[in-house]
């Protein structure tokens, strides 16, 4: 972080946005993006990258069935409410 608060990478995006707007240029454009790979491959070569994948199916079960789920549960809570006299219908 520098002294404004943001990365280097940041700022050199910001001013690229800036100078191509004052040039009245669309941004980003073909030579704005072979700059920023020129010096993602100089400086940033030995990035570690990682690889997304597929949560496992556990995972994804409880995040489907979780809305799934939730939905009778709000339907009787509407249902309970609006027959007790307290919904404004």
């Amino acid at each position: 972080m520098d002294a404004h608060g943001g990365s280097g990478y940041n700022n050199f995006t910001t001013c690229t946005e800036e100078i191509a707007e004052c040039l009245l240029i669309p941004w980003p454009n073909p030579m704005v993006e072979e700059m920023f790979l020129q010096i993602h491959t100089t400086y940033f070569h030995d990035c570690p990258t990682e690889e997304l994948s597929d949560p496992p199916p556990g995972v994804v079960l409880a995040l489907v069935m979780t809305p799934i789920c939730l939905i009778p549960v709000m339907v009787v809570l509407v249902v309970f409410k609006t027959k007790n006299g307290d919904g404004s219908s």
